[in-house]
């Protein structure tokens, strides 16, 4: 981190010799999440090609893996933010937030998650699941957004906080995997999933979703036994930060899906934990279980967004065998608080959201203007 300073110094000088070259019709997708695709990415590309004449679009997947290696990556970034009008980013991005941006850039965070069960960000600074405060302040943790996407007005709240901006630029316009999920054929999906992976199309498909523990291994073997007693089949969704390789364990399908969206769309019931992957589930109407098996941890660091063992309570619990009963009865479709906690954080429940983040941004849309900021 010592190093960061004057790296900041020489990467500021270059960028402002980028900044001096012409600005294009230019929306450019970042990301440097450890993925290979975004849902997120795909739709908003489809949107602006199909509804924004004119406007160029740029996808980077920049993962940041080789310290050395992301140097030139960062080099990349910087000419692409200095040139384009529009960028949109999904996690913390050293290249949007490190640096001053260039005036009139307009810069979306679109988080990877519809909302957070768990602390993150600058709600955990300082706790053992987050940086340090003067680690935060260096990296200027989440700086430079004109604005963030949320679900709801509560959910806005919670993004307030957690990337440390003003309420004000955050704003209810949704998520582009929005647009997916209440548009999807979970027929079709179904079929996908068990043509894919040979699955028995007569028993139900039941997905495992643990939320990223920082490699630490995940217990999955022993939601394995308890499906003797259930008709289902049982698939892995291993969180994509995380390294924990999985052997063979009879009973378990390993998913190869590199995003858990459309893994999700064709289950039949998701078991997770903390995983903010619940509010999809809850869009699809896919019942959820959580197996919360080390919840006095996570009580302490990163904690929670919400009274999560209050409101949630019904469908929470220790014990695999009681995990995979309660996708079994569908606790969750019949679960009052899991209703209240859907129409809480999840209020854009349609097919606008690509076309709300647009105009928010100020792209042009078909028979308008693009607006000028300044």
């Amino acid at each position: 981190m010592k190093l960061v300073p004057v790296l900041r110094i020489f990467a500021e000088a270059f960028y402002s010799l980028l900044k001096l070259l012409p600005m294009h019709n230019r929306l450019v997708l970042m990301t440097r999440r450890n993925v290979t695709s975004s849902l997120d990415f795909e739709l908003i590309e489809e949107y602006v090609a199909r509804e924004c004449p004119g406007v160029e679009v740029v996808v980077m997947y920049h993962p940041m893996g080789n310290k050395v290696r992301y140097l030139f990556t960062l080099v990349q970034e910087l000419y692409y933010l200095a040139t384009s009008k529009w960028a949109v980013t999904d996690s913390y991005q050293i290249s949007i937030s490190l640096f001053p941006l260039r005036r009139g850039v307009r810069v979306a965070q679109v988080w990877h998650s519809l909302g957070a069960i768990k602390q993150f960000g600058r709600l955990t600074v300082g706790l053992e699941a987050g940086s340090s405060e003067e680690v935060a302040n260096l990296m200027k943790m989440h700086e430079n957004y004109s604005v963030v996407a949320a679900p709801s007005s509560a959910t806005a709240e919670v993004f307030a906080k957690g990337f440390g901006v003003p309420r004000e630029i955050v704003e209810v316009i949704g998520s582009p995997r929005i647009d997916y999920l209440v548009n999807v054929d979970r027929a079709w999906a179904r079929q996908e999933l068990v043509q894919k992976y040979n699955l028995d199309p007569e028993r139900p498909i039941y997905l495992y979703a643990p939320t990223f523990r920082d490699h630490a291994t995940v217990p999955v073997a022993e939601l394995v036994e308890p499906l003797q007693d259930s008709n289902a089949q049982l698939m892995l969704q291993i969180h994509p930060r995380d390294a924990q390789t999985v052997g063979t364990v009879p009973g378990l399908i390993v998913s190869r899906e590199p995003e858990l969206l459309r893994l999700l769309a064709g289950a039949d019931g998701m078991i997770t934990d903390y995983s903010g992957a619940v509010y999809e589930a809850g869009i699809l109407g896919v019942p959820v279980a959580f197996w919360a098996y080390d919840i006095e941890d996570y009580r302490r660091s990163p904690g929670f967004t919400f009274d999560f063992e209050s409101e949630l309570a019904d469908l929470i619990t220790k014990s695999p065998s009681e995990a995979i009963t309660l996708l079994d009865e569908q606790a969750s479709a019949h679960s009052d608080g899991f209703a209240r906690f859907m129409d809480t954080y999840i209020e854009t429940r349609d097919d606008q959201n690509c076309r709300r983040l647009a105009k928010t941004l100020g792209l042009p849309l078909k028979g308008t203007v693009a607006r000028e900021h300044s």
